[in-house]
């Protein structure tokens, strides 16, 4: 998993734009390679998400039939930085489908997994 902040519009295997729980707005392509080379998901985020290693790289958790399951630490807008405070960033979960996985989507799409608590 890779991450670019750059925002490539014109990426063919660019998601739609997707908002963190915290209100940054970011997308996401994929590299698909033939096994054994290597697969990157990239994240796109804006310029103005911070360069700190805890927000830096997602984690892959899983992926079926062309959807991908991911996690990602979000930082708070503004200057706001949670690296010295207990429990630090909150964590967000995105799946991102290639157009090819979902029958109605020409594009791919990203979307944010709501947390439920019991």
């Amino acid at each position: 998993m890779q991450h670019k902040d750059d925002d490539d519009e014109d990426d063919i295997t660019a998601s739609n734009l997707c908002t963190t729980c915290t209100g940054f707005p970011i997308r996401a392509s994929l590299r698909a390679a033939a096994t054994p080379a290597i697969s990157r998901l990239y994240l796109h985020v804006p310029a103005t998400w911070p360069d700190i290693s805890r927000v830096r790289y997602p984690k892959l958790l899983a992926a079926h039939r062309g959807r991908i399951l991911f996690a990602a630490y979000v930082p708070f807008a503004g200057d706001f930085n949670c690296d010295s405070v207990a429990g630090n960033y909150p964590l967000d979960y995105f799946v991102y489908a290639a157009g090819a996985a979902v029958a109605h989507a020409a594009a791919a799409l990203l979307h944010r997994r709501r947390n439920h608590r019991r």
